[in-house]
């Protein structure tokens, strides 16, 4: 089955990420889900295809890189068996180490923001521009976590 949109999840290996997945591929989406780790990748991505019987390509990116996330829509093309454009993109992908606040070092913050907040303005440009040159419509969403507005001891 190659029918639906192709849809582009970033943090797909698990939390908001995988679940955001499923409910494309419920819906009979293609689905190019973006992680950096890769063993929960796949595995995210074989139970996703044996469950719903629609493609689901497993991009392993580390989104702290400095192009990885302005490449994800043309690997996300490149990968994907029909070979059209994404259309959603959506940003799941977040972290924050699991260390008090007086613990933490600027290169760890470093990551943050990396991924938090560049990698997701960088995809987002990049899908965009690809959405532009195809004469596509699209959407992008971008998610975070309870975290952001929800203390935590020792953060």
């Amino acid at each position: 089955m190659n029918g639906g949109r192709l849809v582009v999840v970033t943090g797909a290996a698990s939390g908001i990420g995988r679940a955001v997945c499923e409910v494309f591929a419920a819906a009979g989406d293609r689905v190019a889900a973006v992680d950096r780790r890769a063993e929960l990748l796949e595995r995210a991505a074989a139970e996703l295809r044996r469950t719903h019987g629609v493609p689901v390509t497993a991009l392993v990116t580390d989104l702290a890189q400095p192009r990885a996330a302005s490449e994800l829509a043309e690997r996300a093309r490149a990968g994907d068996p029909a070979g059209e454009p994404a259309t959603v993109l959506v940003n799941a992908a977040g972290l924050y180490p699991a260390v008090p606040l007086l613990d933490l070092t600027a290169d760890a913050w470093d990551q943050v923001l990396d991924v938090n907040v560049r990698a997701a303005a960088l995809a987002t440009v990049g899908f965009a521009r690809a959405l532009v040159a195809a004469g596509r419509p699209g959407a992008v969403v971008n998610i975070s976590s309870g975290a952001a507005v929800r203390a935590r001891p020792g953060a």
